[in-house]
């Protein structure tokens, strides 16, 4: 056994008790503390929280907005499930859908001649051609802007499958049948009377035909066996699902 000098025991004491056990008034901030309770409490008090941290958070848990072309969403996840109960009973889940439709409007004006008799095809409207599977539609809708606020980012945002020309093509056949006219045209030779029938049509390029993308907003509310799908702006059931994902009953 070697016995270091005085000296050198004394260095290595203060040393070793530096090392080991520091003072808690170095480990909480130079803050003098009388118990571990107090310590506890004066770390608490002088910790500090990350701001990127906390705007990250609040991004989270708040609204967001998308730059799409869109209709309003008025109705919220609890008003649909309130509304979608009535149809599923129980009530499992409740998800956001961004749904695509081809917005139309349009005009004709038109007459066709038969002998001496004007035939007049005229119209005017506005229609939704849905974007997934070719479903026509004749919402209210008042309101429809470019961005779209959300309550969170908690939603599906489908993905076109129609196209523009395919759409152009469906909207035009179904408005030409819809303005198509049979006539019946009596004549009478002698004593006879001769009835005729006539159709008469307008052809593309008598209707004025605008065409663009907007998104509804629609609630699926899921129950056991089904679910059901709500407009998302008025609360209206929808009675064709939009999509193929949904199982009506």
């Amino acid at each position: 056994f070697v016995k270091a000098p005085s000296g050198c025991r004394d260095e290595i004491s203060d040393s070793y008790q530096t090392s080991v056990q520091p003072p808690l008034s170095v480990a909480f901030g130079r803050t003098t503390v009388s118990s571990r309770e107090n310590a506890i409490n004066s770390y608490n008090s002088i910790k500090t929280i990350s701001p990127l941290a906390d705007l990250m958070t609040q991004n989270a848990i708040g609204p967001i907005n998308l730059e799409l072309r869109s209709v309003p969403l008025r109705i919220t996840k609890e008003r649909a499930s309130v509304i979608g109960k009535a149809h599923v009973h129980s009530v499992q889940a409740v998800l956001l859908k961004l749904v695509p439709f081809w917005r139309y409007s349009y005009s004709l004006s038109v007459e066709k001649k038969y002998r001496s008799k004007l035939i007049d095809i005229s119209g005017e409207g506005v229609g939704y051609l849905n974007a997934l599977n070719g479903n026509i539609s004749n919402f209210a809708i008042c309101e429809i802007g470019d961005r779209l606020e959300l309550p969170n980012n908690e939603y599906e945002l489908k993905t076109q499958i129609i196209t523009h020309a395919e759409a152009k093509d469906l909207i035009l056949n179904m408005l030409i049948d819809e303005h198509t006219k049979d006539i019946r045209f009596d004549d009478t030779k002698g004593e006879a009377i001769i009835s005729e029938h006539k159709r008469f049509k307008p052809s593309v390029e008598d209707i004025n035909l605008q065409l663009d993308m907007i998104y509804l907003p629609v609630w699926e509310v899921k129950g056991p066996r089904n679910s059901v799908e709500l407009n998302a702006y008025t609360g209206e059931v929808l009675t064709h699902p939009v999509d193929e994902d949904v199982e009506f009953i």
